[in-house]
């Protein structure tokens, strides 16, 4: 079978999406059905079947491989659905043990993974906690977040990742979301292993020291983002730091509007983009300097390492380093790297290590993503033998298909075909590079917008379909402009990183023209609504009915070949219209939570509504 591990991911989510259905019914009784009829199967068929052709030998193969991987698929089912009652069982002990402290302070201690500053607030994430109440000591396996403000003591006084911290505060669950389709707190902490939170009430002490990785990265970052507020402004320093380091802490409601109305935002969250930014140019750069794999390898792996520790390990920064990671390994051993067996791997394992990761939509928007990247976008496009050739002995010696890798092939004509040949090629090679850059950038663009756009719309109640035309253009310079930024504040560490960060700021000034020209187009974003699960599955269904039409049209070779472009205007009424409702008979009254004082939504018959604040 071709990329098992993708089809035991599926399995596995399958699985947990029956526990979180219908909990441990859910998947048990069909399980148990498949299994007795999966006995009963391999133990009556004896003879080949009449519909199946090819000899007694090569159908028995079949069957029993069918057979197999039927099996590791229920097991995989059966693992999924037993983690998720596993998970709720720990969830449930967390929120009795939160009902029970009854707004009473405990003091808390533990070793500290995460610290986040603001101008007046700081969150500490710690791991393994352990909760002391008149003399009454009870530990908790997972995480928990206590937030305070940072009046009366020092920045160098409070404790970084690495050290035992020790708190008072006052223990409450994460929150469920208070209002329709407002953002639920609960699920996110639980998606990140976080059981309890808790408002810190006193001063932090710091109980243990300790040089972590962690620690020097957090204080390396720190020093940095310094760096870009001395020499940079306040909204220039807020974007870098958000760029390369993910803290988006620091930016304006504006900056965060433009950004998000285009479609944008995965630019200020640290993702594949950012780790093959820098763990990668290490790589490659070794390779060109003519080291051995396991060095280039091992300086790629350190180097990712940290930047991990730098950002905080966010779902979307875990699952980019988990794929790099088995890329590089791939480079060491000599085999074949495929993006979809990477994928595999690391939603497998993070789904093994929190379950409730399945419900977070970083999680799924970001493995859409790589799926639309890995299995749609390869259907699509058309590479000839030749180029898939050239891919290859450029990947062999740390090159990409750029203009690098034009330089490299430019040189092999050289020496294997003659002068006149290399240079006949060189402008003809580069010319179609960046024609093949733009379709494919293009091209790519338009099919992770189709994929992730359902769940997007799902989430964010809106699409910007520029983003198909946007992406192009921006991805190109982020390269540049994150190597700018982290040259920028490790300069800024003697006090000479103003120059270094000219380029980042340039390019920042250009994409903030840019987006603020696209926001003024007609139907740059279209507000959508919720669509219902049953609308997205639509949405999903005519993707891949169009998508076989291509593969059907391709494998019968006919010249007029399905104009898979005209896909996004077949789409797009589907896509962009807003949300239908049927119109209710019924007076609905939703009373909302603001915070403070009333607010009263009427839904009236005839999709009409009243708000009353």
């Amino acid at each position: 079978m071709k990329r098992p591990l993708f089809v035991l991911l599926i399995g596995l989510v399958l699985g947990e999406l029956c526990g979180y259905l219908l909990y441990l019914t859910g998947v048990m009784i069909p399980a148990s059905l498949f299994l007795a009829a999966l006995c009963f199967h391999r133990a009556a068929l004896k003879e080949k079947p009449f519909f199946i052709s090819g000899t007694k030998i090569e159908y028995d193969r079949i069957r029993a491989g069918v057979g197999l991987w039927a099996g590791l698929f229920l097991a995989v089912m059966l693992l999924g659905n037993l983690l998720w009652c596993l998970e709720e069982r720990k969830v449930g002990e967390a929120e009795t043990f939160a009902l029970k402290t009854e707004e009473r302070e405990y003091q808390v201690k533990g070793r500290i993974t995460l610290r986040k500053d603001t101008e007046s607030t700081v969150s500490y994430t710690v791991f393994n906690p352990v909760f002391i109440l008149d003399d009454k000591v009870t530990s908790m396996r997972g995480k928990c977040i206590l937030r305070g403000k940072r009046e009366g003591q020092d920045i160098p006084d409070l404790p970084v990742p690495g050290e035992t911290g020790s708190f008072a505060a006052v223990l409450s669950f994460p929150e469920r979301e208070k209002n329709p389709g407002g953002f639920n707190e609960r699920n996110y902490d639980l998606a990140n292993g976080i059981y309890l939170t808790g408002k810190i009430t006193g001063p932090v002490k710091v109980e243990k020291t300790a040089s972590t990785i962690s620690g020097l990265a957090f204080r390396l970052k720190r020093r940095m983002e310094a760096g870009f507020i001395t020499h940079l402004s306040s909204d220039d320093a807020a974007m870098l730091s958000a760029m390369a380091f993910g803290d988006k802490s620091g930016l304006s409601t504006e900056q965060r509007r433009l950004y998000e109305e285009n479609g944008m935002m995965h630019l200020l969250a640290v993702s594949g983009l950012h780790i093959s930014g820098v763990g990668g140019r290490i790589y490659r750069r070794l390779r060109r300097w003519g080291r051995s794999y396991p060095a280039a390898c091992s300086g790629g792996a350190l180097v990712l390492l940290f930047y991990g520790c730098m950002t905080g390990w966010g779902t979307s920064v875990l699952r980019a380093v988990i794929m790099y990671m088995i890329f590089l390994t791939a480079e060491y051993l000599g085999y074949a790297y495929d993006l979809i067996t990477a994928m595999s791997i690391s939603g497998i394992l993070m789904l093994t290590e929190h379950p409730y990761r399945l419900l977070d939509s970083g999680f799924q928007i970001s493995f859409a993503a790589v799926t639309a990247l890995g299995l749609v976008l390869p259907v699509v496009q058309d590479k000839g033998p030749a180029i898939e050739e050239e891919e290859s002995f450029l990947r062999d010696r740390g090159y990409r298909r750029s203009f690098d890798g034009i330089r490299v092939l430019f040189f092999r004509e050289w020496k294997e075909e003659g002068k006149g040949f290399a240079l006949k090629n060189l402008m003809a090679n580069t010319l179609k590079s960046m024609l093949e850059s733009g379709k494919d950038g293009i091209l790519s663009g338009f099919v992770v917008f189709l994929v992730t756009t359902p769940l997007i719309m799902r989430v964010y109640y809106e699409c910007t379909p520029y983003s198909i035309l946007l992406n192009p253009l921006v991805l190109p310079l982020m390269g540049p402009l994150l190597i700018s930024a982290l040259a920028s504040g490790l300069l800024g560490l003697f006090g000479a990183g103003g120059p270094a960060s000219l380029p980042a700021v340039f390019i920042l000034r250009g994409y903030s023209i840019l987006f603020t020209h696209v926001r003024k187009l007609p139907a740059s974003l279209i507000i959508t609504g919720c669509p219902s699960v049953g609308r997205i599955l639509l949405i999903y269904g005519a993707e891949l009915l169009f998508l076989l039409v291509i593969v059907l049209n391709r494998r019968e070779k006919k010249e007029r070949r399905f104009p898979f472009l005209l896909l996004p205007i077949l789409l797009l009424p589907l896509i962009i219209c807003p949300s239908w409702e049927a119109g209710s008979k019924d007076l609905r009254i939703i009373m909302l939570d603001v915070g403070q004082g009333d607010c009263i939504l009427l839904r009236i018959p005839g999709r009409k509504s009243i708000l009353i604040d």
